[in-house]
């Protein structure tokens, strides 16, 4: 996994060729796949249909990012804050998220399959129609969030809390 600065970071976001067709440049360009970012705020961006792909966040901030479509495969975000962001209709696969708090994100139609969810904070969250299944989910609390319609089985979970 490579480490990058937050110039390279911005400047792969700023290429508009970020898998907008949802197709896995060889290259890696235009993608986040495989890297490790640290320590970065992304704000006021879209980004539909973004490839991370066995990326690794850590200590990052990403504020009114429309990551709509995204596939986050085997990612990991770790003391992240992602606050007013949009994750529409994105597949999180065996994504870790540890220590994380999402406020006022637009989950709907997303999948959650076969994650780790680990002291996270979902407030003020949408999860119209989102699939969350095979999931390993602790410690985690789910405040004013909306479930009403999502699919919700095959989970282990410990010490959740949906409010």
């Amino acid at each position: 996994m490579k480490s990058i600065t937050k110039e390279e970071l911005y400047a792969r976001l700023q290429d508009h060729s970020l898998n907008v067709t949802g197709k896995v440049r060889k290259d890696n360009i235009g993608t986040l796949n495989e890297l490790a970012i640290e320590q970065i705020e992304v704000q006021d961006i879209i980004l539909y249909s973004l490839q991370a792909i066995d990326a690794s966040f850590s200590q990052c901030s990403f504020h009114n990012v429309d990551f709509y479509g995204s596939h986050f495969s085997d990612a990991t975000l770790v003391d992240c804050s992602v606050i007013d962001c949009i994750f529409r209709k994105s597949e999180l696969f065996r994504v870790h998220l540890k220590n994380c708090r999402f406020v006022n994100c637009d989950f709907s139609s997303t999948d959650f399959m076969d994650a780790t969810l680990e002291n996270c904070t979902f407030e003020n969250c949408n999860f119209n129609a989102a699939l969350f299944t095979d999931n390993k989910i602790s410690n985690t609390t789910f405040k004013n969030t909306d479930i009403s319609s999502a699919v919700i089985e095959d989970n282990e979970e410990q010490n959740v809390i949906w409010e």
